[in-house]
């Protein structure tokens, strides 16, 4: 299974100019993270692959002058799905691990800016999301604002 190919990437006016290939793993299930972005011109565009136990992907439109603008969609992925997620400037992500030890790679087409990083915290009720465990959260997750 190809699961990447620059071509095919920019002939479809995809990001194909990844810079950065990551590795998140989370033991426990319900472990939530996210939901995490750049602020412009350090917004990244992220191509997310679970290759190990089930996750599921949350994606949030943060673009205000967007129809869908806080809308959430989700993606359902696991290790053996060959299945990935695509996501452009101006979606914040997270992921949720169903499973018992699962783990992602995910690639990125920016370096990660500490300093221009987004957290929305993932219970904040304008989402309105109706998670499928109880999410368990980091402290940098836990304590991120609310967007209200």
């Amino acid at each position: 299974m190809k699961f990447f190919n620059k071509n095919f990437f920019a002939d479809n006016n995809l990001e194909s100019n990844f810079i950065d290939l990551n590795y998140s793993d989370s033991i426990s299930p319900g472990v939530f993270r996210g939901f995490h972005y750049q602020n412009p011109p350090f917004d990244e565009v992220k191509l997310v692959k679970c290759i190990k136990g089930k996750i599921i992907d949350y994606i949030v439109d943060i673009r205000k002058n967007s129809k869908t603008y806080l809308d959430v969609i989700s993606f359902e992925l696991e290790a053996n799905d060959n299945k990935l997620v695509y996501i452009p400037e101006g979606f914040a992500h997270g992921y949720m691990s169903i499973q018992k030890d699962s783990g992602i790679i995910y690639l990125s087409s920016k370096n990660h800016s500490p300093q221009n990083e987004v957290i929305i915290n993932p219970i904040d009720p304008e989402l309105n999301i109706n998670f499928p465990l109880e999410p368990i959260l980091s402290d940098k997750d836990k304590s991120a604002k609310f967007l209200k």
